[in-house]
């Protein structure tokens, strides 16, 4: 056989086999269309492997590694967090120290990453203007003296300021033209004028990881119990955005996790919180906990969940999703639950799967 034959075959398995990729994320395409839960896979603690998982809700359809499936690369990177706006997710890429920046509809990564931000943990937006929480270069764990807010023009993509917020800044809200910031390593939540910039400071029993707003775009924030700032005035504390006063509501065993840990229904009438503790094998277990917004009352939705990572709640139809990580190794879980916990639905998820974006793929 000649080298034009051989030629011919090897371009002609080439071409089956680009048309048999093309076909595959074609039909990815196609099967992703309707009502979606984009469930980010924080991936292992010392590597760079997290990933999202696509679950179909229309169609019953679950799509594991679904960015490697679009984009034909690996995402390299562990996912803290992300959030959607126009059009746009904006990926947490903790071990990569950037934001990544995916198309929602197409989920495909067309810009290139917004970097400068050291140790990356949250993201919220605010018009044209992101702020991301930073742990810093190399922080110290005892106090966390070099933590700081990236604020991020989005015309640009640019880091145009980094606000010096002390302390561990993790979780974020935006209320009342006031950006609010949980503190995971001292007992208070810092409030940033988004006019000036300056920083003050609002005094809690205990440090904070997560918000949560109503619709008086007031807050709900979860106070923690952690092995550096121990405390047993865990459970969820109210922030009156007007005046920053607080009402706290003690419950033992608010999970710590780096995760979606409180989430509302759809109303607002409800919140919907992780709790998590280690047995003595370590293994960690929890319960989801239903909190009544106007009885001020803690009540038991789900209970032994071996596991449990977080929590995230469907605004279309109020379904309840436990997000389960058996270990920093195996494959996670989705349980889903409708809004009378029955017995749950089961999906399969990526490594440790931490937060829940809810869209309408088109």
């Amino acid at each position: 056989m000649n080298f034009l034959s051989w030629a011919f075959i090897a371009l002609t398995m080439f071409s089956f086999t680009a048309c048999d990729d093309d076909d595959e994320k074609e039909k990815v395409d196609n099967d992703l269309k309707g009502n979606v839960a984009l469930i980010a896979n924080y991936g292992m603690f010392n590597g760079g492997n997290g990933e999202f998982t696509a679950y179909n809700i229309s169609k019953d359809i679950v799509f594991d590694n679904v960015y490697q499936s679009i984009n034909g690369v690996e995402f390299n990177s562990k996912i803290q967090h992300m959030a959607l706006y126009n059009n746009n997710l904006y990926i947490v890429s903790n071990s990569g120290d950037k934001i990544d920046i995916i198309n929602a509809q197409s989920l495909k990564q067309e810009m290139n990453p917004i970097t400068d931000v050291e140790n990356p943990r949250f993201i919220v937006v605010d018009g044209n203007i992101a702020y991301v929480s930073c742990y810093g270069a190399t922080p110290d764990f005892s106090t966390m003296p070099d933590s700081y807010i990236a604020k991020i023009d989005l015309n640009s993509n640019a880091v145009v300021k980094k606000i010096e917020v002390p302390g561990g800044p993790e979780g974020l809200a935006i209320a009342n033209g006031k950006l609010y910031v949980a503190i995971n390593y001292a007992n208070n939540v810092a409030v940033v004028n988004l006019l000036t910039d300056e920083v003050s400071y609002i005094e809690m029993p205990a440090v904070t990881s997560y918000f949560a707003a109503d619709d008086a775009d007031n807050l709900y924030v979860t106070m923690v119990n952690t092995y550096s700032n121990p405390t047993t005035e865990d459970g969820i504390a109210y922030i009156n955005t007007q005046d920053n006063s607080v009402e706290a509501y003690t419950f033992n065993g608010i999970s710590s996790n780096y995760a979606s840990t409180i989430a509302f229904n759809a109303d607002k009438t409800a919140l919907f919180v992780a709790t998590a503790t280690y047995d003595e094998n370590w293994k960690l277990s929890g319960s989801v906990q239903r909190f009544d917004v106007a009885n001020k009352t803690f009540s038991t939705f789900a209970d032994n969940i071996s596991g449990i990572n977080g929590v995230s709640v469907n605004p279309f139809n109020n379904d309840v999703y436990a997000l389960v990580s058996p270990d920093a190794t195996t494959a996670g879980r989705v349980y889903i639950y409708n809004s009378e916990a029955q017995e749950p639905d089961t999906i399969q998820a990526g490594l440790s799967p931490n937060w829940v974006i809810f869209e309408t793929i088109k």
